[in-house]
């Protein structure tokens, strides 16, 4: 009769055991992903990771989560134990420099955007969510660099064109926003928020007939009618006077 190994019997024991946790742990996962309320998803994601406390993907969409509720350190908290378990994972550097953005830690945003950059030259939207950056700081030279990188990476960017001409419009550079302005509109001509910023340099070089041809785009008015300048004023007032506005969303 052949003596039993107890170290072997627990050691097989031990791992049944984890194979069990990281089955329930991915169901528990199933349920967040298919469930409707947001505070459900939270639940069953934590419930994974107590689980399996190595689950990435559970900590990534968690991350998510809690930066669509605006629970800001929670996010990092989770995308930081995610960079613990796997220090080269692009999307995570990617995804706590936006919220290192939102809460305007520019530094630290630039930092994770600046490992990626060194990770991968190419990754999808890097230079535009570096552009963003530096028109957080208001560094508008710079930004103007990384948007351009970014249309170099994909020429149908209308979101860069229309960046890179509001950092040429705080640069002075009126014309160069035109062009760019321009480029956005044939790419996403529907887009009226451009007529609008387009129109509001036209006003400002005191070209006031593409102006107003680029206000009566934006307002769908074919002619111009009594009501015309009214719209003009209650919808374009702010333009007139204060600072046109960027694209203002990280990708």
């Amino acid at each position: 009769m052949d003596c039993i190994n107890f170290n072997e019997f627990k050691l097989a024991k031990k791992s049944v055991k984890k194979n069990k946790y990281e089955s329930n742990a991915e169901k528990f996962f199933s349920n967040a992903y298919y469930s409707y309320d947001i505070k459900d998803k939270i639940k069953f994601y934590t419930i994974s990771i107590k689980l399996k406390p190595s689950f990435i993907d559970a900590y990534f969409n968690r991350a998510e989560l809690y930066k669509e509720l605006g629970e800001y350190n929670k996010s990092i908290a989770d995308y930081n134990k995610i960079l613990e378990l796997n220090p080269k994972d692009k999307d995570c550097y990617n995804n706590r420099a936006i919220v290192y953005y939102l809460i305007k830690n520019y530094d630290k945003s630039l930092q994770d955007l600046d490992v990626l950059v060194s990770m991968d030259k190419h990754y999808k939207n890097i230079y535009f969510n570096r552009g963003m950056v530096f028109l957080g700081i208001e560094d508008y030279k710079r930004a103007a660099i990384e948007f351009t990188k970014a249309i170099h990476e994909d020429l149908a960017d209308s979101e860069a064109y229309e960046n890179r001409a509001f950092t040429y419009y705080n640069l002075k550079k009126y014309s160069s926003s035109i062009k760019d302005y321009t480029n956005a509109l044939k790419l996403t001509p529907e887009n009226k928020n451009i007529y609008l910023s387009r129109g509001t340099i036209y006003y400002k070089i005191k070209n006031y007939e593409d102006a107003i041809s680029d206000y009566m785009k934006a307002l769908n008015c074919k002619e111009k009618d009594p009501s015309f300048y009214h719209k003009i004023y209650t919808n374009c007032n702010d333009k007139l006077n204060k600072k046109i506005l960027p694209f203002v969303n990280f990708k």
